[in-house]
């Protein structure tokens, strides 16, 4: 989450200085912008959730999460033609597929973390805490796929990530700077 702020914040102070305009970003149409919303809200269930502690999030886990890619997947498509969203897209698609392949659960290099200074999330994932996140084990699927890279101390908030993650970033990098340098800023015609 503090790597996709920090690309949101990058993306929007490369917009400004590129003489781009915040209103238009404002006024910028993305169609069922209720699923984007949807979606990390029910990400961000999941990742509250103690998977140690029985709660009805832990016991749906799996549907739940199903639903938050089905949700977000709805967003993108009728957005498709939006510049940007189908980077977007390449991103969540790599990260449900290595995702999809392990559990439903984002296979997080151990090593990278504590590279990266993150010992709190370190216990958290080997104490078995998380439920979205699982260590990288040898018989982890699509492994390169999985949180591998990462954003070191003395940066704020280190933070593990994905390739999926960096096409995301790619992605509203490219549909803030449409939307904030475009003349009449709209989204694909799509239905919603």
């Amino acid at each position: 989450m503090a790597l996709m702020a920090l690309g949101l914040l990058v993306s929007l102070a490369v917009g400004m200085v590129r003489g781009g305009r915040l209103d238009r970003l404002v006024e910028f149409e993305f169609r069922a912008f209720w699923a984007v919303i949807a979606a990390f809200a029910l990400q961000y269930l999941l990742n509250s959730a103690d998977a140690t502690r029985p709660s009805p999030v832990v016991s749906f886990f799996i549907p739940i999460h199903v639903a938050v890619y089905a949700i977000l997947g709805y967003a993108l498509w009728v957005n498709l033609a939006t510049p940007g969203v189908k980077v977007i897209a390449a991103g969540v698609a790599l990260n449900f597929l290595v995702i999809a392949v392990n559990g439903m659960r984002m296979p997080v290099s151990v090593d990278v973390m504590r590279w990266a200074g993150m010992p709190s999330q370190v216990a958290f994932l080997e104490t078995g805490k998380a439920l979205t996140h699982v260590a990288l084990e040898p018989a982890t699927r699509l492994k390169f796929l999985g949180d591998v890279l990462a954003i070191p101390r003395p940066f704020p908030s280190p933070s593990a990530f994905s390739f999926g993650d960096v096409l995301m970033l790619v992605g509203v990098f490219i549909l803030v700077q449409a939307a904030m340098l475009g003349p009449a800023a709209k989204a694909s015609d799509g239905a919603a």
